[in-house]
């Protein structure tokens, strides 16, 4: 039980690292959109690639920190018959609403990784903007955030047949 309790500890670190990630991507998104303004005002003259760079910012503010919330509890739920079960059947409807969840969250995976993996072979770049990135990375940070929900929700699963109650 203790090499589980390890390996968790370690999920949680990575999760961490993914929050703070976002919360960067946040601040970088921020400083990147206020800029842009200020020199549209001031020189008359945007920044090239705002646009482009703020699609991967904003898309690390959304996916990255998934795992993070899931395993804290903090994902966007709704507890309104939940809160009225008894704690039994309210578990037993808490794990088969996770593995809908897990489902529903494997096949968007697969999905995010098909795109990435095709967008890489392919060379994609962004169309006719300021910048020509590649489009791989942003179903990369996708599939990233999205890999970590599964797990957080895996996790959530097993500690909520273990110990019979949620995390």
């Amino acid at each position: 039980m203790k090499k589980v309790e390890a390996v968790l500890e370690k999920i949680d670190s990575i999760t961490k690292i993914f929050y703070w990630l976002g919360i960067i991507a946040l601040g970088a998104l921020f400083l990147l959109v206020f800029a842009d303004v200020f020199a549209r005002f001031a020189f008359n003259s945007p920044i090239r690639g705002t646009a482009e760079i703020s699609e991967y910012l904003l898309l690390g503010v959304a996916f990255l920190p998934l795992g993070f919330a899931q395993l804290r509890g903090q994902h966007v739920r709704v507890e309104l018959l939940l809160t009225r079960l008894p704690p039994r059947l309210k578990n037993v409807t808490l794990i088969i609403t996770l593995l809908v969840t897990l489902i529903f969250l494997a096949i968007m995976t697969w999905q995010l990784g098909k795109t990435a993996y095709s967008d890489w072979i392919m060379k994609t770049t962004t169309g006719q903007t300021a910048l020509s990135l590649p489009v791989w990375w942003q179903s990369a940070i996708g599939l990233i955030g999205v890999i970590f929900f599964v797990i957080a929700v895996c996790i959530q699963i097993l500690r909520t047949i273990i110990n019979g109650k949620k995390i």
